[in-house]
């Protein structure tokens, strides 16, 4: 919260990210009268049923499929209302049919793509590391972008990447959202 205070401070929008889970879901109502408050943002995600990095360990923080469900319902009502939901309507509807997949068109290593700070280069953060694509190579970034290719991914329930996925594939709710601040 000092970092959101001292960016606001500077004169800079601040956002949170937040992944759905059990912990926090009936609190929501919380986070998003705190940014109301603040004059912030929040967007939400679910969260991972795996924890990312421990060879398939079980997320005990994963929300209940309905639970999570009924939760988006909420922030879809919300946003409706004008609270400072950043999601689009489009984009929490997309994400409500989480854990199920729900294909989208991927842009990753199209429209964005991960550095990390060794100067690894993927289309997101899902996707494994190759062997050798760093954006000190051959090519510097251009080469290591040519070289991450686009991901084989079944849907994809990242905040923000499914907001550019959307407006990729054409969504006016998703455009509008990220061009008028709604």
């Amino acid at each position: 919260m000092d970092g959101a205070h001292a960016a606001r401070a500077m004169g800079l929008p601040v956002s949170y990210y937040t992944v759905l889970g059990k912990s926090n879901l009936p609190r929501l109502d919380e986070l998003v009268s705190m940014a109301e408050t603040n004059g912030d943002r929040v967007f939400f995600q679910p969260g991972s049923k795996t924890i990312l990095g421990s060879g398939g360990g079980v997320n005990e923080d994963a929300a209940e499929p309905d639970a999570y469900r009924q939760g988006v319902d909420q922030i879809i009502t919300w946003k409706k209302r004008g609270r400072p939901i950043g999601n689009s309507v489009a984009g929490l509807q997309y994400m409500r049919a989480w854990p199920d997949p729900n294909p989208i068109r991927c842009m990753g290593g199209k429209l964005f793509a991960r550095i990390d700070a060794d100067g690894h280069v993927r289309p997101c953060g899902r996707v494994p590391r190759g062997p050798d694509n760093f954006v000190f190579g051959d090519g510097g970034i251009r080469g290591a972008m040519n070289r991450i290719g686009n991901p084989d991914c079944s849907c994809c329930y990242s905040a923000a990447r499914t907001e550019v996925n959307l407006m990729a594939s054409g969504s006016a709710n998703a455009f509008a959202r990220f061009l008028w601040k709604d």
